[in-house]
């Protein structure tokens, strides 16, 4: 994610020269009641193409149950059966707290060069490692971040499409960005050990860890580059594509940016310029409101669109935090005021 809506889009150049040494990436996964997306992510990973590095795959359960230990151990199995050498853990992580599992997984790679994080909803493109390893030899870059395209159970609605609510801006491989997901994205192991912890674990219950360590990873110099061709395909339900469910990720993400922003930016010329942001989306959405009768109804959901991003930057600034992790179900979430 980025703060204002504009990456920074330029091409990085003089790529480093590669030492001879073999580097290694552990593959992470973090994982919490999907046994049946889980599964499908692991045969994913078993097609990759093998970069030119020792690779291992981390899958961290956040289930106090352990219940993707057994699809874990069968997997491991099967992959040795054929013949095939990556190592494959499972590692617990009972108590609850995106962040904290995050963490867990990048402690159980300490020993590799990079960390490549792919979500457990998600399946990879063969090619996926591969790419964002020449993208990384290529631009010497500490973050390369792929593309995440949606894949549907079900045809959403027209109105889902025509806004493109569910997709994220495209960026030419090789372009240098200043914001990244961990969808997608692999990470140089450097970068992770100039943050004790690396992912801030006040965003376990609320999400956007990520968000907070990337900013704060840009802010610090680190180069951060687009691989347009590394894609991995997000299984998107039914119940993601409701108006309910996109208009509360858009407040969610209003929300992060600006619980991150009173962190790591907090002066008052920041502040003051965040609520011109929140209150300009706010404008932008009454304002495409007011025209629904004359341009028709695809107006009403963008408008209604900028209004909870409005209002999510507004009530963050506020110390306001969405958590959408309390609960078991994220769409029962609720919202407290940070200390």
């Amino acid at each position: 994610m980025q703060e204002n809506g504009a990456a920074h889009e330029t091409p990085v150049g003089d790529p480093a020269t590669a030492g001879d040494r073999r580097s290694s990436v552990g593959i992470c996964v973090l994982t919490y009641k999907r046994n049946r997306q889980l599964l499908a992510l692991l045969r994913g990973i078993a097609k990759l193409e093998s970069p030119n590095a020792d690779v291992r795959v981390v899958v961290v359960d956040n289930n106090p149950d352990g219940d993707a230990q057994t699809i874990v151990e069968e997997f491991r199995k099967s992959w040795a059966d054929a013949g095939h050498s990556w190592p494959v853990d499972y590692v617990p992580e009972p108590q609850r707290g995106i962040a904290r599992a995050r963490n867990r997984a990048v402690a159980a790679c300490r020993e590799t060069d990079f960390v490549a994080f792919v979500d457990d909803d998600e399946v990879p493109e063969p090619d996926w490692l591969v790419s964002l390893f020449d993208v990384q030899a290529s631009t010497n870059a500490d973050v390369v971040v792929g593309r995440v395209l949606s894949r549907f159970d079900t045809p959403p609605p027209n109105w889902v499409l025509a806004g493109g609510f569910l997709e994220l801006p495209r960026r030419a491989t090789g372009t240098r960005v200043n914001w990244a997901l961990t969808g997608n994205v692999l990470i140089a192991r450097h970068l992770l050990d100039r943050y004790s912890p690396p992912f801030d674990e006040r965003f376990n219950l609320s999400g956007g860890e990520d968000t907070h360590f990337f900013m704060r990873a840009n802010d610090d110099g680190a180069v951060m580059v687009s691989d347009d061709d590394a894609i991995v395909f997000e299984d998107t339900p039914a119940d993601r594509t409701t108006w309910r469910s996109i208009m509360r990720r858009e407040y969610r993400r209003g929300n992060t940016l600006s619980l991150c922003m009173l962190d790591l930016h907090p002066s008052l010329i920041r502040r003051v310029r965040r609520v011109g942001q929140g209150g300009y989306r706010l404008l932008q959405g009454l304002g495409l409101l007011f025209l629904v009768p004359v341009v028709g109804r695809g107006n009403y959901y963008r408008g209604v669109h900028r209004l909870c991003l409005g209002a999510g930057l507004l009530t963050g600034l506020l110390g306001l935090r969405y958590e959408s992790y309390t609960h078991e179900r994220p769409d029962l979430a609720k919202v407290h005021r940070d200390s």
